[in-house]
């Protein structure tokens, strides 16, 4: 009986002492692993005033969860709060459309006591649902990322070269191509692919009507050779073709022109513009007509 007990006095003597050495042994490794953390911090800012009544906040959370492990991996932490001084990465939302969650992305960079500034044009997001939104900003992590290196360099660079920074702006052959850098505005194009198709459109339409008008102009013309009783030619229904053609890619082409201006707006952050089709139908013709607020 006394043997048997033996071991298992042994087994609980070995816990007994083995137990006070893990605090000890984690005491000595703590601080190995707790020295290293970001070498910067950058502050989340996210403005959803002008994201209009299709909104889902909260959006602080989406964006961080999108875009932190990126910040992470150039040692630089982003977070909600940040020490007086941070620079901050602002995400503006704004509504594109009043009949649907369209929205316009703006990510703004603001260090220095500078004006914000565009880190690349306005992002239009299309049936803008928080899981597109989010896909939209982690597709574009690594230009903001690259925005904030950029401006921790500079930092670093000024401090240390002092009167060297001026020539460093200038003569910095380490980035790839791209001259205004994260503190300079970067607006939206005044009209995109679709204005630019709508310009074409209109131009097509008013050429084509004004040749439909021509033949309609000069109605039944005889045949050379022939008399006007016997063989004419009659211009009319070819004039008609031709203004009902003209006149339907002219309605189109302002209508692709609207829209692109009134979103091009929108994405630069003026004020609400809005654009509505509506038919237009009288006794002797029908069509569309747009009316917008640019």
């Amino acid at each position: 009986m006394n043997l048997s007990l033996v071991p298992r006095c042994l087994v609980v003597a070995a816990l007994t002492c083995g137990l006070p050495l893990l605090p000890s042994l984690a005491s000595a490794q703590g601080p190995a692993l707790g020295d290293e953390g970001p070498a910067h911090v950058v502050r989340l800012e996210v403005d959803a005033s002008r994201a209009g009544p299709f909104a889902v906040p909260p959006y602080e959370a989406l964006f961080l969860g999108q875009l932190r492990s990126a910040f992470a991996d150039a040692d630089i932490e982003l977070v909600g709060e940040a020490p007086a001084g941070a620079p901050t990465l602002r995400v503006e939302i704004v509504s594109a459309s009043s009949d649907g969650p369209d929205m316009t992305l703006r990510f703004l960079w603001i260090a220095d006591g500078a004006d914000p500034s565009l880190v690349f044009p306005a992002v239009d997001c299309r049936t803008c649902l928080n899981e597109i939104m989010g896909a939209h900003a982690e597709a574009r992590s690594p230009k903001l990322v690259a925005a904030a290196q950029a401006h921790f360099n500079a930092l670093e660079e000024g401090s240390e070269g002092g009167e060297d920074t001026g020539a460093g702006e200038e003569g910095d052959d380490g980035d790839d191509g791209d001259d205004h850098g994260p503190g300079d505005p970067v607006d939206t194009p005044p009209i995109g692919p679709l204005g630019i198709s709508g310009a074409v459109g209109l131009g097509v339409g008013l050429a084509l009507t004004i040749a439909g008008a021509v033949e309609i102009s000069k109605g039944q013309v005889p045949v050379p050779g022939t008399s006007y009783l016997d063989t004419s030619e009659d211009h009319r229904p070819r004039g008609g073709i031709l203004v009902g053609v003209g006149s339907a890619v002219l309605v189109a082409g302002a209508v692709m022109l609207g829209v692109d201006l009134v979103h091009r707006r929108a994405a630069n952050g003026d004020r609400a513009a809005s654009a509505h089709l509506f038919p237009l139908l009288t006794p002797t013709t029908a069509g569309f007509g747009v009316v917008g607020q640019f």
